[in-house]
């Protein structure tokens, strides 16, 4: 409804318990800009592919900085939002007391775009907090293009 389209489902560690990207089942998650280097924990994929400019944009899972720790080893933005604020319903939670859905993207605008359009009502796991946000960018982030390319994290794909 925002306008975006998802382009893929990304690579995670498997039960996102690792914060090097060593523990995918599909094998190391490689840093783009520096591919002997690790791209981070859990939403490495999404980091990857938003360095890579294979994705515009992506939401990744965080539990322990899991959307933080990657964003900052491949030189992207994430941000792990307030409790409640993005649904949850129709991820695989490892807890849900402190599993929360971030946006990821090369930009603030993207990230606030991104947030903006995925903050919300939860009427599956009953998580709200708070009330929906008119605008969470003051910058003007209504007036840009929606996102072209969005990632999922794998624990995420039915978002």
């Amino acid at each position: 409804r925002a306008g975006g389209t998802v382009v893929g489902i990304a690579t995670t560690e498997d039960l996102c318990l690792s914060g090097a990207s060593l523990s995918a089942s599909t094998g190391y998650v490689l840093n783009p800009r520096d591919p002997r280097r690790s791209a981070g924990g859990s939403s490495s994929g999404v980091a990857a592919l938003l360095a890579a400019g294979a994705a515009d944009e992506g939401v990744g899972g965080d539990q322990g900085g899991s959307i933080r720790i990657p964003a900052s080893l491949c030189g992207v933005l994430g941000l792990k939002p307030t409790y409640g604020l993005i649904p949850y319903t129709g991820c695989i939670p490892i807890d849900v007391s402190v599993d929360y859905l971030g946006p990821m993207g090369r930009r603030v605008e993207d990230v606030a775009r991104l947030l903006e359009a995925v903050a919300g009502y939860d009427d599956g796991w009953g998580l709200t907090v708070g009330m929906l946000l008119e605008s969470v960018h003051p910058f003007g982030c209504r007036e840009t293009k929606p996102p072209r390319r969005v990632g999922f994290s794998s624990p995420c794909s039915r978002v």
